[in-house]
């Protein structure tokens, strides 16, 4: 059994593990947000969303949502099986 003062925490490889499909979705919805202003100004609308679905960012990006999405999963996995959340200093 644990101490009584010690909290059990989720482990910080999945932290560090988070970091990369974190940064590939934010990279991934810049893109979007480029596209949607910018491109449509200069293009029109029927380009939104094709150039870059078309592209090694587009697939790349989806990628990343998928794992990042995966990360989410195995994290509350985690969390619930040691019936505790991240520490204060995971959540930063």
């Amino acid at each position: 059994m644990e101490a009584a003062g010690r909290k059990r925490k989720v482990p910080a490889v999945l932290t560090v593990m988070g970091i990369v499909p974190a940064a590939g979705a934010a990279l991934f919805a810049g893109r979007i947000v480029y596209e949607s202003t910018f491109v449509t100004c200069q293009r029109g609308l029927q380009m939104v969303g094709f150039g870059m679905m078309h592209s090694i960012s587009g697939i790349l990006g989806l990628l990343a949502l998928f794992l990042g999405l995966l990360w989410v999963i195995a994290v509350v996995v985690v969390a619930a099986h040691r019936r505790t959340w991240m520490s204060q200093s995971q959540m930063l």
